[in-house]
């Protein structure tokens, strides 16, 4: 592997505060695996604490946030599909540790083609939402919102955009 353009903060090389953010994020989304080939983005994070905490709670609001409105579920089924359109290998393997075993049987129905047709008609709709958002937002048409508001509130609707911010 080639050297990284900017090295990350080790937990070891960390003071405590530092630390226990760098446990906050993997503790969110898991281990993000090991050895040389692993891309762990949180120890370059952490060479910018305060930022670094910001995006955290972003994350935390975001993806599972316990004010939510939409399940934290859904939420991840949307970053799986944004993360295959964008082709971001590293949002692709990541899994938000909370709702990890929820999600997995539903993988294979939301990557790929996606035709929703396994799923309940809030997930369908979120996924093509974020399938519409990641590919070009310009193709959301005013029927689409129609359907979404069938199943969704204006508020939860806002929600559905800052899961795929």
């Amino acid at each position: 592997m080639t050297e990284p353009i900017v090295s990350g903060v080790a937990p070891e090389e960390a003071d405590d505060e530092l630390r226990a953010k760098l446990e906050r994020a993997t503790g969110l989304v898991g281990d993000l695996g090991e050895g040389e080939d692993a891309f762990n983005p949180y120890g370059a994070y952490a060479r910018r604490p305060e930022v670094f905490e910001a995006l955290m709670n972003y994350n935390e609001a975001a993806l599972r946030g316990e004010n939510s409105l939409i399940d934290p579920h859904i939420k991840e089924l949307m970053r799986l599909k944004s993360a295959e359109i964008n082709r971001c290998t590293y949002c692709g393997t990541l899994r938000v540790q909370d709702v990890r075993d929820e999600v997995e049987p539903l993988e294979q129905q939301v990557l790929g083609e996606f035709s929703g047709e396994e799923l309940t008609r809030r997930e369908a709709l979120a996924v093509k939402f974020a399938e519409k958002m990641g590919s070009d937002p310009h193709q959301i048409s005013d029927e689409f919102y129609t359907e979404l508001k069938k199943e969704f509130t204006k508020d939860e609707i806002v929600e559905l955009v800052f899961t795929e911010y």
